[in-house]
């Protein structure tokens, strides 16, 4: 697998284990409730809507939904608006590298063929 990029690949990304109370509620967006293209690239508007919507309506500290890239895993956004959000806390953090080989550039491809 090669990522087809025109820039230096991401440096200041982390895999971060939180701590969710038992307390705290968390929503769940299905995929039957998204909208039919929710997962292209680049993203369309009504996802954009959908995390604006829950940070305004702030219902809830925390909203699962379905990862875009992984599609069974999930993500869990937090909503800091939240009297909640202040309750989950940061369990670890783990700088994530990403390998150069990942990278392939349209002129590495041109020079293979």
């Amino acid at each position: 697998m090669h990522l087809d990029l025109n820039e230096d690949l991401p440096t200041v990304r982390y895999y971060v284990e939180i701590n969710i109370p038992e307390d705290i509620e968390i929503l769940e967006l299905k995929h039957k409730d998204l909208p039919e293209d929710w997962d292209s690239k680049p993203p369309i508007l009504e996802t954009q809507f959908i995390g604006d919507d829950f940070v305004n309506d702030n219902e809830a500290a925390v909203l699962k939904v379905p990862s875009s890239i992984v599609k069974s895993e999930f993500n869990y956004l937090i909503n800091p608006n939240h009297p909640d959000s202040k309750k989950i806390t940061v369990v670890s953090k783990i700088p994530l590298k990403f390998d150069e080989r990942l990278k392939q550039t349209k002129k590495d491809e041109l020079e293979k063929n």
